[in-house]
């Protein structure tokens, strides 16, 4: 009898441990993935904007003009240095008057480069829209504007008459066309400002167009 208990306790320990060897190899319940750790986010800066055309008021527009262009100096990237002006604006004045024709005065005033473009560029009537054809002469010139950076463009749309119509601010609008113009195709925006009319009233027929084109020349270095 003494020997039938102890089978039987040997048989139920063989028991559990077969049992427990099979559960080992073979898991009843599958372990937990890990999740994967999330990536960093990393904010991606905007980029700034462009400033907007600066439209400046007749009354102080040389001395709002000559601060531009000292701010822009500071960048010496974008600046001449002052002895390179002189052959600077001769290179520029000699490939503006290659490309622009005829029809198109460029003048030389002291360190300042004046283009007439009244006979060339044309609008809408009574809109401030460029005029058929105006878009395909400016693009030779806004590639040369390019090209040549270190300058401060000035728009100058002035109507040539005074008769009273109703939308006097045509005149600065259509500045801020040929402006707009000249941005999308590559000319800095803070290289470029218009000279306001103050809101004069005008007619919708004759307009004079000019671009001023100014040096931006580098400040002295002080010692």
């Amino acid at each position: 009898m003494r020997a039938v208990r102890l089978f039987m306790r040997m048989f139920t320990v063989i028991t559990i441990a077969l049992v427990l060897t099979a559960c080992a190899m073979h898991p009843t319940h599958k372990p937990l993935p890990v999740p994967a750790k999330p990536a960093p986010v990393v904010a991606t800066p905007a980029p700034e904007p462009e400033p907007a055309f600066a439209v400046l008021d007749p009354g102080s527009y040389e001395q709002d003009r000559s601060r531009i262009k000292q701010t822009l100096a500071k960048n010496e990237r974008d600046a001449l240095p002052a002895a390179d002006v002189g052959y600077y604006l001769d290179v520029l004045q000699g490939r503006l008057r290659q490309i622009v024709g005829k029809d198109v005065s460029v003048m030389r005033q002291g360190n300042r480069i004046a283009l007439d473009l009244s006979r060339r560029v044309g609008f809408e009537p009574a809109g401030p829209q460029l005029g058929p054809g105006t878009p395909e002469f400016l693009a030779p010139l806004c590639k040369v504007l390019v090209e040549y950076r270190m300058v401060l463009v000035s728009i100058r749309v002035s109507p040539l008459d005074d008769a009273s119509i109703a939308n006097p601010r045509l005149a600065d609008q259509r500045a801020l066309a040929l402006a707009r113009q000249l941005a999308d195709a590559g000319v800095a925006n803070k290289r470029i400002v218009i000279a306001g009319t103050g809101g004069r009233s005008s007619s919708t027929a004759r307009f004079r167009v000019e671009l001023q084109l100014d040096p931006i020349i580098r400040a002295a270095a002080e010692h």
